[in-house]
């Protein structure tokens, strides 16, 4: 699997990151950079199905819930074979942050941070994003899969293509009004036994994932001890992926590592 790391000498924190759905890892370099400037050591990671062959993505079968017990699975438990003492928390970006709770390694989390990690039904958007989400889960997925046996995102800036298979589970969840939920057997869902402290981040001005669809998602993770904050500027408006921008490492990268200081 392709993984990154970005060491801080001398410490034992940890914090892996799931990457959003369309993303891969270099779009966090910049920021796990400064996090292990921080005493931080940062793990980035590629979901195995993400860095395939436009060719091969039809043919590939891996699933989002695969992502997170295959993948996620994976990375956190190779740094407790090489540290056992680790302190380990997962930032989830987006639907990074919706499969935190699909595999059991997150109860061994000493935190985790949701950031713009929300519920994709449409019903949660106001117009006219409602009805461009409703296209796009009901229609443009779909369409395009025929088309080209995945859905494809390069040619927009900052995104990749998805395989077939998650790309069209990523839709169906997206139609349904408990999300992941309506899909996903009951005994592969932890979220209600991840206990520790959990941050969750929203931006004012998200297009991706409004306040009430990312509190939709936060109140899933039921059991943890929940901090939420929702960053507003008159100044400026915050894009899906505010955090990682190096603009906004001072004030919330900051928060950041204070909520894992706080947590240890």
């Amino acid at each position: 699997m392709n993984t990154t790391l970005f060491p801080a000498q001398g410490s034992n924190i940890y914090l892996i990151i799931n990457n959003g759905a369309r993303v891969l890892q270099n779009k966090y370099f910049d920021f796990a950079s400064y996090l292990s400037k921080n005493q931080i050591n940062v793990v980035t990671y590629d979901y195995r199905d993400m860095i395939s062959t436009e060719k091969d993505f039809p043919e590939i079968q891996g699933s989002i819930l695969q992502w997170a017990k295959r993948d996620m699975g994976d990375v956190m438990g190779h740094i407790l074979e090489k540290d056992p003492a680790a302190n380990i928390f997962i930032l989830g970006h987006s639907l990074g942050g919706q499969i935190i709770g699909l595999s059991e390694w997150s109860t061994k989390a000493k935190g985790i941070v949701l950031v713009a990690t929300q519920t994709g039904y449409y019903r949660y958007w106001k117009f006219p994003f409602n009805i461009i989400n409703y296209s796009l889960w009901y229609f443009l997925i779909p369409h395009f899969v025929r088309v080209y046996g995945y859905f494809p995102g390069r040619k927009q800036k900052g995104t990749e293509n998805m395989p077939k298979t998650p790309a069209l589970e990523w839709a169906k969840w997206c139609q349904s009004p408990k999300y992941l939920f309506d899909h996903i057997p009951r005994e592969d869902q932890y979220f209600e036994k991840i206990t520790c402290p959990l941050l969750s981040i929203s931006f004012d001005n998200d297009i991706y994932a409004t306040r009430a669809s990312v509190d939709w998602f936060t109140a899933k993770y039921s059991s943890a001890q929940v901090h939420k904050v929702h960053y507003k500027s008159k100044k400026m408006k915050y894009s899906h992926s505010a955090l990682f921008e190096p603009k906004n490492f001072s004030q919330m990268g900051d928060d950041l590592i204070r909520f894992i200081e706080n947590a240890l």
